[in-house]
């Protein structure tokens, strides 16, 4: 019987069989993703666990930031990649053109913009009425309310 040096809680030698299959499926549950610029990995698993729960993870850096992360299932390894997907079409990115990969690109994920509605000035009061306007006020603080008034 051939057996592999990987052993169980037995410390009994498995059968190479046996250890192929452990390796399958823990392959099945894993994806590669880069890692892109100053992207930390804590932001990374973070945003693989509110996919589904991480068995393990590995990173390393050589010519490249990359990670390999283990699911405990499948199926979240699956919803993380729909999801993606999702992503990808909602941004633009062609549906005909998707390939089922389990290689992604990670980067930090830009800060949420404020849900407050940019003000725009009026641009029918010219420079000299803003100008009044802003000399009228008494503090800094009623110049800035006179100013983002809708």
């Amino acid at each position: 019987m051939c057996t592999c040096s990987e052993v169980n809680e037995k410390k009994n030698a498995l059968p190479f069989w046996s250890f192929m299959e452990m390796r399958k499926i823990q392959a099945n549950n894993s994806i590669l993703v880069r890692l892109c610029d100053r992207t930390p990995i804590k932001k990374l698993l973070q945003y693989c666990t509110s996919h589904g729960k991480i068995s393990h993870h590995i990173s390393y850096f050589q010519e490249g930031r990359y990670a390999v992360v283990e699911f405990e299932s499948t199926a979240s390894l699956e919803y993380l990649l729909q999801h993606t997907k999702e992503l990808e079409t909602k941004t633009g990115g062609k549906k005909s053109r998707f390939v089922h990969s389990r290689f992604l690109t990670f980067s930090k994920p830009e800060k949420q913009k404020s849900k407050e509605p940019k003000t725009i000035l009026n641009k029918e009061n010219s420079n000299s009425v803003l100008m009044n306007k802003l000399n009228q006020c008494h503090s800094v603080s009623d110049q800035i309310d006179n100013l983002t008034a809708a």
